[in-house]
């Protein structure tokens, strides 16, 4: 059995990101491997057993993508790969991404993908499953030795049985991961990681823009201008708020 894992950081730590005055800081810092990814890669390990194999990869960025895929090497993994030139959160080019990960995993004879809650996240397994001719089975819960699987929606439970080739989103209840030794963690900062360049070739992304503009602050007195509320009604139309 020959299983690839793609993995990503946890985006929920309040600490990630801190604001100052008008300015955002970013501390790549705090992030690690998620939940679910760790369930995935304790999932992947599980299934392949000593004959199988499990490879890693991640479209995270610099030390994050580094850090993330150290991790999962020490609970077991065989190789890792990191994807660069694709912002992992940017919905602008994630179906484009997912093509160039897809073209990449094609021939190398992948039975299983197995890929984390993708909450909050671009829907990568969706497009690997959609680019591979995968079967897709999201929100896994549970997956037996013999392929019967649970998942976890939100009107109930859905059960059956894997069909490989597959990809499978994985939560982070689906199996308990076990604590890396230190040998392995030590062993697993050794491990070389594969970079490879995914070439979007696009110049299209995601764009946040902030709105700096400095309304002017107006406080009408009920008191001493009997026709303020006259006034604010006047001020809503004219900003948009009100017809």
């Amino acid at each position: 059995m020959k299983i690839a894992t793609i993995v990503k950081s946890e985006l929920t730590d309040p600490k990630t990101y801190t604001t100052h005055r008008t300015k955002v800081f970013y501390h790549p810092e705090k992030l690690f491997l998620s939940d679910s990814d760790k369930a995935a890669v304790e999932l992947a390990v599980k299934i392949a057993g000593n004959n199988g194999q499990v490879d890693l990869f991640t479209l995270e960025q610099g030390e994050v993508g580094v850090r993330v895929l150290h991790e999962a090497l020490a609970m077991g993994a065989a190789s890792a790969t990191e994807f660069v030139g694709s912002d992992p959160n940017d919905p602008a080019n994630a179906y484009l991404a997912a093509e160039k990960v897809s073209e990449y995993l094609k021939d190398q004879g992948y039975d299983l993908i197995l890929v984390g809650d993708v909450v909050g996240s671009a829907p990568i397994a969706a497009y690997l499953a959609e680019n591979l001719g995968f079967n897709l089975y999201e929100n896994v819960t549970r997956l037996s030795p013999n392929w019967e699987y649970e998942t976890e929606l939100d009107r109930g439970q859905l059960k059956g049985k894997v069909q490989t080739p597959a990809v499978l989103t994985v939560e982070a209840n689906a199996i308990e991961p076990e604590l890396p030794s230190f040998p392995a963690l030590e062993a697993a900062q050794k491990q070389t990681i594969k970079s490879v360049a995914l070439n979007l070739d696009t110049e299209e992304a995601s764009e946040v823009v902030v709105n700096q503009t400095q309304h002017p602050h107006v406080i009408w007195n009920l008191d001493e201008e009997p026709d303020a509320v006259e006034k604010l009604v006047a001020a809503l139309r004219q900003d948009g708020i009100m017809k």
